[in-house]
């Protein structure tokens, strides 16, 4: 039984959801909420590039309702000194405005950028990938079902005897740490500093889209990116 319960403990924690731990540092936390913001993920991998930061424009770009709307542009209300605000707070991908940003001088990637009037720079690097593996120990159990029968002198038994059985294999569990810098557009400043570790499981290994949540989750509660406001919150405000 001790063993079952161990099998059971070990199934249950990897079935669940793709996890995000994120530990961050700001400078001046609170003094300025950053409403444009340019998403520049700077690795050479086209596919994981594209992953990731088609994870994060979702994720930024949701409503409280959990519908995404045009992935460019999105609208918070945000408190402010008890009082209520509406504020534009945009996220752009620069592979979407310049996909050949790579190929372009500092000048004409300048007068690409400019018109758009950033105010901060999200830089999002993954580092570190690893996969870890944990054996689940296999546990068999046995559903005893018999019936005895008497005829005169003699006894008969019958019925049925079904194996169960738990574990006895082995899952492999993805891990991948991300480096996100929050930069002032005009004066690159650092002004946001993230370190983090996505961990997956055994049904939910989409760790880019937990990178995500927690990302956009955490530069709201850090004051970075005005915070998304639910019905309950803009009734309150009246």
């Amino acid at each position: 039984m001790y063993r079952y319960a161990i099998t059971a403990i070990l199934l249950l924690l990897m079935m669940g959801c793709a996890s995000t731990k994120m530990q961050s540092l700001m400078d001046n936390p609170g003094a300025h909420r950053y409403t444009r913001i340019l998403l520049f993920v700077p690795i050479s991998d086209l596919i994981i590039r594209h992953d990731i930061e088609t994870a994060i424009m979702n994720e930024f770009n949701k409503k409280p309702d959990n519908r995404t709307y045009y992935p460019y542009t999105i609208s918070y209300a945000w408190m402010d000194n008890d009082t209520l605000a509406v504020v534009d707070s945009i996220l752009y991908s620069c592979t979407k405005i310049a996909p050949l940003w790579d190929e372009l001088s500092p000048y004409e990637l300048d007068s690409i950028l400019t018109p758009f009037g950033f105010d901060a720079t999200l830089v999002v690097t993954p580092e570190a990938y690893w996969t870890t593996s944990t054996y689940i120990p296999k546990h068999v159990s046995y559903d005893i079902d018999l019936k005895t029968t008497k005829a005169g002198r003699d006894i008969a038994t019958s019925g049925t005897i079904k194996e169960r059985s738990v574990g006895g294999y082995t899952v492999t569990i993805p891990h991948w740490q991300f480096d996100s810098r929050i930069y002032g557009f005009e004066n690159e400043k650092l002004i946001w500093k993230a370190t983090s570790v996505s961990s997956g499981s055994i049904f939910d290994k989409n760790l880019p889209k937990s990178y995500a949540k927690e990302l956009t989750e955490k530069l709201q509660s850090d004051q970075i990116i005005p915070r998304r406001m639910q019905i309950s919150d803009l009734k309150g405000s009246r």
